[in-house]
């Protein structure tokens, strides 16, 4: 006996110590397998620092912990973290895994993690990041499959802790950003067993929710403290006793929530609000709002209550309701002279369950007053989800000027004016939709005088001297419109149709026109600086991921016209302003309509010349915006254009080489990409240029050829009355056969460049020996010596035709030089090629308008089937209905006719 337990005690030692020393001896292997397996199976990167395995921390139970744990993302999401946590650590029932069965893990702690959940406007989430199995492709009969339930992860839980964590949720579809910061939560309970009690005690110090730009909840404090009866069998939760609270609004819960096997929810669950105080509901005014509460004075009670009773499946939901009624409210800044009184509410929102448009919301009243001026809002609706329902109005005077004296103000903030409206709607949209106005009601006014708002927030004051809005059911009036905003004026007045039914419906179509003058506008002022975008893209993306720049978020996005819009713009504006750009006298109409923005007769004075353009610029795909303008140039500055705008120096590269002015007909059409960059082998059209009195020095190109001819005049050209035609062919500039003067020389020049600054060009050169020096006829008859033992055989004569050839890019080029008997060979050969490219082109955009056409008609076709086939539906169950009322009026006269017989 004494050997055996001998045995046993080695064997037991020896069992502790390979627990021990396994991990330490096998770490990198293991560490190196895991981060393998990982990186293998999904779409990002993953690392991890340190880990620990013990059983002595937690003895007798097992102990594991990893540290410093990232999870980067790759292609869209190149360096954001989905996740970067501190350390993960497990207390796991070592007989669990001695058995080899069910891992029952007791305790989780979570230390310091931040999760980035981030959603691009193309709805791709960074958290999708598994890769597909195709191995897994192939299918398994189903009888033959069978689930295994005997092992895995089995969660006893005494503990789990998340410490000092952040969570943040930004998605572009909404768009909507929630940050959760300072997280400390501690979940208790032992989910194992059947009947047992779990406890939800934590806090969110920092929580903030932005919607669409506007933060409704910022910073606010959230904590929650709940004991629930938990029936694991049968997936029933029962709250006992519990409260939720966010700063110092706090609700009180009870009722249970049952997770059914059809995989749908049964619950009664009830809240109400623990504080009678107004001050529980003013504490979720948003900061920019409410500077600090603990110098505000409330007065008054309110009542918050509501349900859930019912099942939710699919989308049916349980029957719900909400009441928020508060009684003679008032607040007040102890420092401040004046507060807002008489604030009444009796909202109340409620659905019997099953459709949400069941649902119905009732602000019976919701009053306050500033300064004695009393403000009123009430609203009926129903039926949200079909036909939506609305009795509303609003009514009231806000003189601005007094808020300063009510709510602190920043330094530097200034606010003043008079807000005077009357709003009146009442109707079903649909009538809208229709276009039966007879059958809803809309009326109202909105004035607004001496406005001025001066904030931190913008560089630059917002003033607006007057603004009229008037409007009913078929349009709304912009009696005037007069701002200052910085150092920019706008007046505008116009009119607009359907003006309800765009506010109330999502495809309603605004109609109208507008007129808009200005005396200056700076659009680079309105825009902002630089950095201020990038300042305002990292508050509004404020996370802790590695990889995310502001010069990333702020980078230019499409400008997207939007699709429910119809209305022309008559634009006079005497000064524009963007960057380093000076345009005056803009005048012009611009439409749009279809998500399309047209250019008509616009017209403006730059760089020194003038500029009428006609055209369009869309975007039906978001991602690709199309463009097609039909310019008039008329004596611009070349050079200071070229540095200006990189198409033109694309166009012509050597613009910004040239000193003078250039008149101008072209016509550009293309695509841009999402930054509003130009797509440069998208960029087709056609032109003619002309020039007078122009210079071009410091040319490389030219340079080389003085060199080879050693014809100093190349060097600096002095050009007058030069016209040249061209083509833009998929980003390819080809330039048809010009001529130009040096002295008594000719030079005819062809060819063509690339948008990506490449060049090909010919320049066929008729020049008299006694324009050449005794240097350079010495080097020509070098280089024509050099062309006889070639076998040309060109003989001797006065005037020298020579073809240059140069290739390359501007800043490198390559020159050759080719003697022909009759100079402008190589020029014709030139035209030649361009001629082929263009009708190329004109082939390929052929078929694509043929292939759009037949598209455009097949789509016309099947909306026709389309509205005949409901035309026929109606049209039948008219007659259906005409049909069964008249076979009921007959059987009904029958009757009449029966019973008198039988008097």
């Amino acid at each position: 006996m004494k050997k055996v337990l001998k045995v046993l005690a080695v064997i037991v030692v020896l069992i502790f110590a390979a627990l021990i020393a396994i991990p330490i001896i096998f770490k990198d292997d293991i560490v190196k397998m895991v981060k393998d397996l990982a990186n293998e199976n999904v779409n990002a990167k993953v690392e991890f620092g340190d880990f620990d395995l013990s059983l002595i921390k937690s003895f007798p139970n097992f102990y594991f912990s990893i540290q410093d744990i990232k999870v980067i993302g790759v292609d869209e999401f190149d360096g954001l973290a989905l996740a970067d946590i501190g350390e993960v650590a497990l207390t796991v029932d070592v007989m669990s895994i001695i058995n080899g069965e069910t891992i029952k893990v007791k305790k989780i702690k979570i230390d310091r993690a931040n999760l980035t959940a981030k959603v691009l406007a193309d709805g791709k989430a960074n958290w999708d990041i598994a890769k597909v199995d195709t191995s897994a492709a192939e299918e398994v009969p189903e009888e033959v499959v069978e689930t295994d339930t005997s092992g895995g992860f089995q969660l006893a839980l005494e503990q789990l802790q998340l410490i000092n964590s952040t969570i943040i949720y930004d998605d572009a579809t909404f768009p909507m950003f929630t940050e959760l910061r300072d997280i400390n939560f501690e979940m208790t309970g032992d989910l194992s067993e059947d009947l047992t009690t779990i406890t939800l005690d934590g806090v969110i110090a920092k929580v903030t929710i932005d919607y669409d730009g506007v933060k409704y909840i910022k910073e606010a404090k959230f904590t929650t403290a709940l004991a629930i009866a938990a029936d694991m069998v049968n997936s029933k939760y029962t709250i006992d006793k519990g409260n939720i609270a966010l700063n110092e609004l706090e609700l009180g819960m009870e009722g249970w929530l049952a997770m059914l096997e059809d995989e749908s929810q049964d619950m009664d669950l009830k809240f109400a609000l623990t504080k009678t105080d107004i001050r529980s509901i003013i504490s979720l005014i948003p900061a920019e709002f409410a500077k600090d509460m603990e110098g505000i004075k409330t007065t008054g009670k309110v009542q918050l209550d509501g349900f859930f009773k019912g099942k939710y499946i699919g989308e049916s939901y349980p029957a719900f309701g909400m009441n928020l009624l508060m009684q003679d409210g008032s607040f007040s800044y102890t420092d401040l002279p004046e507060s807002i009184q008489d604030i009444q509410i009796d909202t109340k929102v409620a659905s019997t369950g099953g459709d949400l448009d069941n649902m119905v919301v009732d602000v019976n009243r919701f009053h306050f007053s500033m300064a004695n001026n009393p403000f009123d809002l009430t609203a009926h609706i129903k039926n949200p989800m079909t036909d939506t329902y609305i009795d509303a109005g609003a009514k009231g005077k806000i003189i601005l000027d007094n808020v300063k004296d009510m709510i602190p103000m920043e330094e530097g903030e200034e606010i003043a004016g008079t807000i005077d409206m009357d709003v009146q709607l009442k109707g079903r949209v649909s009538t809208l939709e229709k276009e039966d106005y007879e059958n809803f009601n809309a009326s109202g006014k909105m004035l607004v005088s001496q406005l001025v708002y001066k904030t931190t927030a913008t560089d630059y004051p917002i003033a607006i001297n007057n603004g009229n809005l008037v409007f009913d059911t078929k349009s709304a009036s912009l009696k005037s419109l007069d701002m200052i905003l910085g150092g920019s004026d706008i007046a505008m007045n116009g009119q607009l149709s359907n003006f309800v039914g765009y506010a109330l419906s999502d495809n309603q179509t605004l109609k109208g026109s507008l007129n808009v003058i200005s005396n200056k506008l700076d659009i680079t002022e309105l825009m902002g600086s630089e950095e201020e975008a990038a300042s305002s893209a990292e508050t509004v993306a404020e996370t802790p991921s590695e990889g995310t720049t502001a010069t990333d978020t702020a980078a230019m996005e499409v400008a997207l016209i939007p699709k429910f819009i119809d209305f022309v713009m008559t634009v006079d504006v005497k000064q524009m302003i963007y960057d380093d750009i000076d345009m005056r006298n803009f005048k012009g109409s611009l439409g749009i309509k279809d998500q399309k923005l047209d250019f008509n007769k616009v017209g403006l004075d730059i760089l020194d010349g003038h500029v009428a353009m006609d055209g369009y610029y869309e975007t039906t795909d978001s991602l690709k915006p199309t463009y097609a303008i039909d310019f008039g140039l008329d004596k611009l500055d070349l050079n200071k254009t070229a540095v200006m705008f990189t198409t033109v120096d694309k166009l012509m590269p050597l613009a910004k080489k040239t000193v003078g002015k250039f008149s101008a007909q072209m016509y550009l059409q293309g695509d841009l990409d999402t930054k509003m960059e130009p797509i440069y082998n998208t960029v087709n059209g056609k032109g003619k240029i002309s020039t007078d009195n122009i210079e071009i020095k410091d040319v490389k190109a030219l340079e080389k050829i003085a060199d080879a001819l050693k014809y100093d005049k190349i060097r600096k050209m002095k050009l007058q009355d030069v016209n040249v035609s061209f083509a833009v062919v998929n980003g390819k500039v080809f330039t048809e056969p010009f001529d130009i003067k040096l002295d008594k020389s000719k030079v005819t020049i062809a060819g063509s460049s690339s948008l990506d600054q490449t060049i090909d060009y010919t320049m066929a050169f008729a020049i008299p020996r006694e324009e050449l020096g005794g240097e350079a006829n010495k080097a020509i008859d070098g280089l024509l010596s050099q062309a006889n033992k070639n076998g040309l055989n060109i003989g001797m004569s006065e005037t020298i035709n020579i073809d240059v050839k140069v290739v390359g890019t501007m800043d490198d080029p390559k020159i050759t030089t080719d003697f022909k008997k009759m100079a402008g060979n190589a020029v014709q050969d030139a035209k030649q090629q361009i001629k082929e490219e263009i009708n190329k082109e004109i082939d390929k955009q052929k078929e694509e308008l043929e292939r759009k056409a037949r598209e455009e008609a097949e789509r016309l076709k099947k909306e026709a089937e389309a509205k005949a086939k409901e035309e026929a539906d109606k049209l039948k169950k008219e007659l259906e209905e005409k049909g069964k009322k008249e076979m009921d009026k007959l059987k009904e006269d029958a009757a009449k006719k029966l019973k008198g017989l039988f008097k």
